[in-house]
């Protein structure tokens, strides 16, 4: 939450992402909003629950 994130030139991963590929071992309660981001978007694997409706 409200980070300032800039990724570098030529990055191909997210600026901000959340990856639970094992659906034995979600991530649940995850919080993202209010980020400035610049470079990168946002990537969000299945198995994860939010907090509230993440940033995208």
């Amino acid at each position: 939450m409200a980070n300032d994130i800039t990724l570098t030139g030529g990055s191909t991963r997210p600026a901000v992402g959340v990856n639970a590929t094992n659906a034995q071992l979600p991530v649940s309660d995850v919080a993202v909003y209010a980020n400035t981001v610049r470079g990168g978007g946002f990537g969000y694997s299945a198995n994860v629950t939010f907090r509230r409706e993440p940033q995208r």
